[in-house]
This record gives C-alpha cells, sequence and structure tokens, in this order.
C-alpha cells in the first residue's frame, strides 16, 4: 500500500480509524439496547420497526446509483485537481437523491395500505399500526436519502470523520430514541414518528456542514453542468442497477418472508440478520476507504500501487471477519440464549449459520466489487450482484416454503458460493489481470488458514462458552490466537506495511500528548 507514497498508507490506517471507531460505537450501542427493544415492542411490533428501515432503504434506491458516482467522481475530481467537476458532480446528485427520493415517498405513502395488505400476513388489529409505521417510513424516506448523499460527499473528500458522525447519528440516535420511548411506556407509533424526526433533523445539520466543508471548493469552481464528468449518467446506470441486484439479494428475504409466513417469524430473521449486518460494518469500512484510493490511483495510472491495495485491502476484509464468523458460528446457541433468550436460540440458530456461510462467500469477492467501480468497470460487478441475485430469489420461492427462515438464510449461502466462485473466476483478471490461482493465493489462503487452525482449536472446547464470562473469555482468546498465527503467516512486505502504520499512529498520538 506504501509503495508509491508512504503518506497514502497512512490517510488509509486514519480513515479506517475513523471508520472502525464510529461502527464500533454502533455495535455497542446495538448490543445493549436492541435486546430491550425487541423484549419492550414483542415480535410482531419488532418486525414492524425493521420495515422501517427496510422500506426506507428501498425508497432510497431511487438515487439510481448517483450516490456511488458521486464518491468516485469526487476522488477522481480530487485527483485531477478538477474543481469544477466536483462541483458540477455535488450538484447533479444532490437532485438525483431528493428528488427522485421524494417521488418513491409519495407513491409508497399513497400505497400504503396495499403494501401491508396484500404484501404482509400481518394479524388484523395490527394492519392500523403496520399502515402508520409504512407511512412513516415514506416520509423519512427524502431526508434519509439527503444525509446519505452528504455521506458520500465526505467520503468522496475523504473525510471520513464526518461521514461516519453521520452514519453514527442515523442509526444511534433512532436506537437510542426508541429505547427511551419503550422506557416511557410508548409503543412502534410513536417510534415511527421519532424515525421521520430523527432523519429529517439529521438532513439539515448535514446538508449545512457539507455546504460548510463544500465552501472553498465550491468558491473557486463555475459549478457549470456542463463540466459534469464523461460517464457520469452511464456510471450511475450501472451503479443503479447493482443497488437493486445488491437489495434483491440482501433485503426481499425479508419481504417474501413476510409473504409466505405470518409476520412474527420476520423478527427471529431480522436478528441473525442484524448480527451479519454488523459484522459487514468493518469490511465495508474497508471497502469504502479503499475505493477513493483504487479511484485515485486508477485516475493517476499507477499500477504497481494500484494491485498493491487491491492485494491488502483483499486481505484485510478476510482478517477482519474471518475470527469473528467462526467464534459466531460455533457459540450461536450460547449468544443467542444469553442476549435474548433460549426461544430465539431454537429459532435462529442455524439460519445464523448459515448466514455467515453466505456472507464469508460474500466478503471473499469483496474487493473485486470495490475495485470494478474504483476502475471503472462496473459492469462486472453488476455481473455478480444479478447472478446472486437470480440464485438467491430462486431458492427462496423453492426454500423458504417448505424449511421457513432456515431455508431463506440457506438459499442466500448457496447463492453467495456460487455467484462468489464465478465473479472471482472470470472477473478479477478482467479488472486487475489477477487469475483466480493468485487470487487464491495473495488474498484468500492466509486469513482462512488460521482460521481453519483456529477452528481445530476450539472445536473440543465449543461447550465451554455458556454464560458471559464463558462466552468473552474465549472470544477474547480467539482473537490472540487468530491474530498472533495470521502475523505469521503475513508475508515480508505486508508485515513491514502494519508495522509502519502502528510507527505512524503511535507518533501521532505522542505528539498529540505533548503540551503545546
Amino acid at each position: 500500500m506504501g509503495d508509491a507514497s508512504p503518506s497514502r498508507a497512512v490517510r488509509f490506517g486514519k480513515n479506517m480509524t475513523w471508520q472502525v471507531l464510529g461502527q464500533l460505537t454502533l455495535v455497542m450501542i446495538s448490543i445493549f439496547l436492541i435486546p430491550s427493544i425487541v423484549l419492550g415492542l414483542g415480535k410482531q411490533n419488532y418486525a414492524l420497526y425493521g420495515l422501517l428501515g427496510l422500506i426506507c432503504g428501498h425508497i432510497f434506491l431511487l438515487n439510481l446509483g448517483s450516490g456511488s458516482a458521486n464518491l468516485k467522481y469526487i476522488s477522481e475530481s480530487i485527483g485531477s485537481g478538477n474543481k469544477n467537476q466536483l462541483a458540477a458532480t455535488v450538484r447533479l446528485s444532490t437532485w438525483m437523491h431528493g428528488g427522485l427520493a421524494l417521488l418513491g415517498g409519495i407513491v409508497v405513502f399513497l400505497a400504503r395500505e396495499f403494501i401491508i395488505t396484500r404484501g404482509f400476513d400481518v394479524d388484523p388489529q395490527l394492519v392500523h399500526t403496520a399502515v402508520w409505521v409504512v407511512g412513516c417510513a415514506a416520509i423519512a424516506a427524502p431526508f434519509y436519502s439527503l444525509t446519505n448523499h452528504s455521506v458520500s460527499v465526505f467520503q468522496g473528500l475523504q473525510r471520513f470523520d464526518l461521514a461516519n458522525l453521520a452514519t453514527l447519528c442515523q442509526s444511534g440516535l433512532f436506537i437510542c430514541g426508541s429505547f427511551l420511548l419503550i422506557k416511557l411506556g410508548k409503543g412502534i407509533e410513536s417510534i415511527a414518528v421519532l424515525f421521520v424526526a430523527v432523519n429529517a433533523a439529521l438532513c439539515v445539520i448535514f446538508w449545512f456542514v457539507r455546504r460548510r466543508v463544500l465552501a472553498p471548493i465550491i468558491l473557486e469552481a463555475n459549478g457549470d453542468f456542463a463540466d459534469k464528468p464523461s460517464g457520469f449518467v452511464k456510471y450511475c446506470a450501472a451503479s443503479s442497477a447493482a443497488q437493486v441486484a445488491w437489495s434483491a439479494t440482501f433485503q426481499w428475504d425479508k419481504f417474501l418472508i413476510g409473504a409466505f409466513l405470518p409476520i412474527s417469524e420476520l423478527t427471529y430473521y431480522f436478528i441473525p440478520a442484524f448480527i451479519l449486518q454488523k459484522f459487514w460494518i468493518l469490511p465495508k469500512s474497508v471497502s469504502m476507504t479503499a475505493f477513493p484510493l483504487i479511484s485515485e490511483l486508477a485516475g493517476e495510472g499507477d499500477e504497481k500501487s494500484l494491485q498493491k491495495v487491491y492485494n491488502q485491502c483483499g486481505q484485510l476484509v478476510l482478517w477482519i471477519v474471518v475470527p469473528g464468523f467462526i467464534v459466531l458460528a460455533l457459540f450461536a446457541p450460547q449468544l443467542l440464549t444469553l442476549w435474548l433468550n433460549p426461544e430465539f436460540s431454537d429459532k435462529a440458530t442455524w439460519p445464523l449459520r448459515f448466514l455467515v456461510l453466505g456472507y464469508l462467500f460474500h466478503f471473499i469477492a469483496m474487493m473485486p466489487s470495490t475495485a470494478a467501480y474504483g476502475t471503472g468497470k462496473p459492469e462486472w460487478d453488476l455481473y455478480w450482484l444479478f447472478s446472486q441475485a437470480l440464485l438467491c430469489i430462486t431458492a427462496w420461492f423453492y426454500l423458504i416454503p417448505r424449511y421457513e427462515i432456515a431455508g431463506a438464510a440457506l438459499g442466500f449461502a448457496v447463492a453467495q458460493g456460487l455467484a462468489g466462485f464465478g465473479f472471482i473466476l472470470f472477473g478479477s483478471s478482467r479488472i486487475l489481470g489477477m487469475s483466480f490461482f493468485n487470487f487464491f493465493r495473495g488474498i484468500v489462503l492466509r486469513p482462512l488458514s488460521a482460521g481453519a487452525l483456529l477452528l481445530v482449536c476450539l472445536w473440543p472446547i465449543r461447550h465451554a462458552a455458556y454464560g458471559w464470562v464463558g462466552l468473552i473469555s474465549l472470544s477474547a482468546a480467539s482473537a490472540v490466537f487468530y491474530y498472533g498465527a495470521g502475523y505469521y503467516l503475513l508475508k515480508k512486505e505486508d508485515k513491514e506495511t502494519l508495522l509502519y502504520l502502528l510507527r505512524e499512529f503511535a507518533k501521532k498520538i505522542g505528539a498529540a500528548r505533548q503540551p503545546r
């Protein structure tokens, strides 16, 4: 990562630190408060709670991929010094985020009763409440979309401190507010109103923060829309199609569960899905931090540094998730029992394990996906996403009616495995000229070898994890063992990069503590 510029390694490490700190804070908030929210609302109302974000997120897809395009072209504009292009990109993507989400919100609001009565198996006494929840999600959608537009601008400018502050506030304030409302005796209808209020307030706040950050750049640019980057619309079209395919893979299972099964079953599925989404945080942090760097290096034509970033970031994703996945899969019954109750453990253990396997396959293919967008070849990511979406939907229609939520998770895992193998086999060489063998040897082999060693050591003592003390102790010991073995397996140049980053951060911390 540091061949071309040691400062890039420091910048990457700094951005990753902001990503990790912000997202770990959100994880801690969720771990402590979600059980109270689940138990306070009950199974059916918690399913409606999950629909708030689910429906709002689907309306957000109407931005037509301008978020990813925004991030790419802002990064490229900075790399090339084209401030006119940067200003035009921001203004165009603002209209795409706000206007299209507003239209989508209006349509969903008007169709809210039809969505509930025709799309979900909701008890008759809950229909009115469910309609209210969908209406609030529709009202919140434009605010949610514009806040995420500000996030993409911050990321493109590599202001990951502000991007993560916005993301943390967006989810953290809603979770904390929901917890407080439940303690005050309020129900899901009040929480839905809170969802609108939080998203509206954050939209306004980060709109002004974004204007302040961009002011020095915009003042030096004429912002002529004729200066918009070449290929922006084409990139948006490919990115938008990819977003729809991503949504089909990661969200439509919940709609199908709600249609085929009683809505209370959706709560048992939301829990393992929620846990795995939190695991997404750190790999996504690597991907989002690497994306502008890959775009910048691609714009400069620095192929050597680009290849190194690709390899090291791909490994980093797996170094992050593999030990957690092994611990989570082995200790799923204990974790769900301690965190929620034995009922959730009985219902959600195998769905959680199948989802772990599916997410592992997905994360192995994450860096080729990031490189496809960063190098301006989003069509390869599109092939991958559509193949997994088609496989998932086909599997779900067969497996959910027969095996319920475990069938949904199993279908996801099978689809991810098949689609990921094909993407790496055919796509990686087209994107950066890396064969499947070199991809496996350079990115996958070492993290999975350390994981296999950890699994062998944990299997005989897996029953010792009952109780929070045993679970936490074994998890901590597993992390130490895994990363110790992982450091031993690292290549020499990767060890040097890691040690360089640690020394630089130690210097910065030492300098910050010195009196001025």
